[in-house]
């Protein structure tokens, strides 16, 4: 079990290692079209910021709060909370614990470049996102993401939330 384990585990990062390189050359034309000048972190998740926020940096384990929409590279919107005739979700805020695995790599990454108040494009690639793995017929396999993100709030999370 675990050898089987093992190799699915190579099989996922030889797959993430050849995706990436891809996406990226998409992503560079998306910004070269659009003319925007994102900032990138080390994993390669791209973002800009349209409202900076106030206060400290969202780190791993905070709690925050947040209004989004979720599109794909094309434009083709799957997820908001913000659009009711796009979401699931209603129109409550996103909550959720940041870095722990909650939310997929790249929004959570991309998150923990924002403050509260913070309005940022995030642009994940997609083995940053849902990878092979689509969530919905609106996004196919190996899609690059986009989301439109705004932090309602960000503050520390209870105790109990850390165990």
């Amino acid at each position: 079990m675990e050898t089987k384990q093992a190799e699915q585990m190579k099989k996922d990062a030889d797959q993430k290692a050849q995706q990436m390189p891809l996406d990226d050359q998409k992503l560079q034309e998306y910004f070269a079209k659009n003319n925007l000048k994102p900032m990138k972190t080390a994993s390669g998740v791209y973002y800009t910021i349209s409202k900076p926020g106030a206060g400290a940096q969202i780190t791993k384990g905070m709690m925050a709060k947040m209004k989004y929409t979720g599109k794909t590279l094309e434009g083709v919107a799957f997820d908001s909370n913000v659009d009711t005739a796009i979401g699931h979700h209603g129109t409550d805020l996103l909550t959720f614990q940041v870095g722990m695995g909650q939310m997929i790599p790249g929004f959570d990454e991309g998150v923990q470049q924002l403050k509260k108040g913070s309005k940022a494009t995030l642009y994940l690639p997609s083995p940053l996102a849902y990878g092979a793995n689509s969530p919905s017929p609106l996004v196919a396999a190996n899609s690059i993401l986009i989301f439109e993100v705004e932090v309602a709030d960000a503050t520390a999370a209870p105790a109990e939330a850390n165990k």
